[in-house]
């Protein structure tokens, strides 16, 4: 079963999985926006109001933190509570990566779709972008419209920031639930200055393409990205019966494209 959540910039929410109270507590992330073309982009608007569509996005995530429900220790959880790959210490769940996320696919690799959280409340969550291997933690790929013209676009950084989730009321978790986290790409991309380096020179248009990385002049790209990304953001709770929240995600992207 797929949950969908259209969220604000950054969202946790809880999502109903199964009547098993016995069932896995995963995790999904994601991103999402408010207009989706027939193709399955996504369309955003960056600072100056250009078109940006993105066909693909994916990040590299190093680990993903929770702080324990309602002050609670690891000494406190019952032996079998914390099931590799998570890992209890102190007052935080730890799952190492790194993982490879597709954000428009909403899938990871390895997968997150087996991961088992113990029942509670949750407050925080934490993600880290950070690259491992290669030095991109963040690759998008799409195209951008500037002043009647459409260029291929590629986005291409070492984006190093924590990605924060908090709620004071928290997400109740339970056999019956995952976390959803999303990355709502029209916030992100509103505060990104593409054409703005594009009319100053400090972003080039070569053979009908831009492309945009650590080596380039215009790095209030990546500063935007991890202004965004490292807000504290509000966790909300969501939950739907089977088959309700897929056809909401539909019927949302449709009426934005009428």
């Amino acid at each position: 079963m797929t949950c969908r959540l259209l969220s604000t910039l950054l969202v946790l929410a809880a999502c109903a999985s199964s009547d098993d109270p016995q069932a896995p507590a995963g995790l999904d992330i994601g991103a999402t926006a408010r207009v989706m073309t027939d193709d399955g982009a996504f369309e955003v608007a960056e600072s100056s109001s250009a078109t940006v569509t993105i066909a693909s996005a994916s990040a590299v995530l190093r680990d993903i933190e929770l702080d324990l429900p309602d002050g609670e220790t690891c000494a406190a959880l019952p032996p079998d509570a914390v099931v590799a790959p998570v890992r209890c210490s102190e007052d935080k769940l730890h799952v190492d990566g790194p993982f490879v996320v597709d954000l428009v696919a909403r899938t990871s690799s390895p997968s997150l779709d087996d991961i088992v959280l113990p029942s509670g409340t949750y407050r925080r969550l934490d993600m880290r972008f950070e690259p491992d291997g290669s030095d991109v933690s963040l690759s998008v790929a799409g195209t951008i419209a500037v002043d009647g013209a459409e260029h291929e676009l590629t986005i291409e950084l070492p984006i190093r920031e924590d990605a924060r989730f908090e709620s004071p009321g928290g997400v109740v978790v339970d056999g019956s639930t995952s976390l959803l986290a999303h990355i709502d790409l029209d916030v992100v991309f509103a505060q990104v200055p593409l054409k703005e380096c594009l009319d100053d020179g400090d972003l080039d248009v070569i053979d009908g393409a831009v492309h945009v990385t650590d080596r380039s002049d215009c790095g209030e790209v990546r500063n935007a990205i991890e202004e965004a990304l490292k807000e504290s953001w509000d966790l909300d709770e969501h939950h739907h019966d089977d088959g309700e929240h897929e056809s909401e995600h539909e019927s949302e992207h449709e009426s934005e494209h009428d």
